[in-house]
């Protein structure tokens, strides 16, 4: 078995319930610690949300606008990624568990999870000692590679390989960019970013986002729509690989949800269950786990007790 702890470190052996504790009845035991900032150091007592952890990680540092107040990703990602991390920690222990037939004790923090996002930038500033700077949707290392405005709003366009920059000056009807000082080599257009932008754009606002995506595909050069999520839900690759699912809820009725993406190929993951209401299924997993049913009642108050039985 594996046990997810989600307390701050220390509350679990007040419980006696510790990876230490558990350990001694069950050495095959695979205990997964999931904090803040990890279960060691002078930080480990800290709490930590998602936002504040993108703050102390850096990830604020680099999102958003150079002349904007300081941006978070607004999606949960330190969440997100650090339950990933877990899970992939998991299941290698139970790999390695299979091999040795010894469990483990992880240390998964949301703190580690942040900065393992950022594994590029952080490895560029620790090999230049430069801090990157905050320049919205740009590539610190490729220009353009951008979000570039349509007349009909934006595209991002990834067209800094040599021949796909060549390509893009064409399409856009501007072949005097070519041999223009401030564009010709990479490093200068990187340099001189703000002023490129204003050149491409100036000649790509005639036209509209699927025009130009049109013709940027015909060039073999990488571009998307910038969609928000209601052109997401309708975007052919959401669409192919059936990502929403409809499960009916016991209180809330009929519900869509985004499926899990993952899948081999042939196989369509689906919801077992519903998203369960607060202690729904609390009987079934102790009953699972070998408590008697008269145990699990004495474990609950009489009015409780009736709320599970009717669940």
């Amino acid at each position: 078995m594996w046990l997810w702890k989600v307390f701050w470190p220390g509350v679990m052996q007040r419980f006696g319930l510790s990876y230490e504790q558990l350990q001694q009845v069950n050495p095959r035991l695979i205990y997964c610690s999931v904090s803040a900032y990890g279960q060691s150091g002078p930080w480990r007592d800290k709490p930590g949300v998602d936002g504040v952890i993108q703050a102390v990680a850096g990830l604020m540092s680099v999102t958003g606008s150079a002349d904007a107040p300081p941006c978070k990703i607004q999606v949960p990602v330190v969440d997100i990624v650090t339950g990933y991390l877990a899970t992939v920690s998991v299941l290698a222990a139970l790999t390695q568990r299979g091999k040795a037939g010894t469990g483990q004790h992880l240390d998964i923090s949301m703190f580690g999870s942040a900065v393992a996002l950022q594994q590029s930038a952080l490895a560029a500033y620790l090999a230049d000692q430069i801090i990157p700077e905050r320049i919205g949707s740009a590539a610190p290392y490729a220009a353009p590679n951008e979000a570039l405005r349509c007349s009909d709003g934006w595209i991002m366009v990834a067209a800094y390989q040599p021949a796909r920059w060549k390509a893009l000056c064409e399409i856009v009807g501007a072949p005097e960019l070519l041999t223009d000082p401030r564009f010709m080599e990479l490093a200068e257009r990187i340099k001189h970013r703000a002023e490129l932008v204003l050149a491409l754009e100036s000649r790509m606002r005639s036209q509209t986002k699927q025009v130009w995506i049109k013709a940027l595909e015909a060039a073999d050069i990488i571009c998307g729509p910038i969609n928000n999520y209601a052109e997401v839900v309708r975007a052919p690759p959401y669409l192919e690989a059936n990502m929403s699912e409809h499960i009916e809820h016991s209180s809330a009725g009929l519900i869509t949800m985004p499926r899990f993406s993952l899948k081999s190929i042939g196989e369509q993951p689906a919801a077992r269950r519903p998203p369960p209401r607060l202690g729904e299924h609390t009987r079934e997993v102790l009953l699972a786990m070998g408590y008697s049913s008269s145990r699990i009642d004495a474990l609950f108050p009489p009015d409780q007790t009736n709320q599970q039985q009717a669940s």
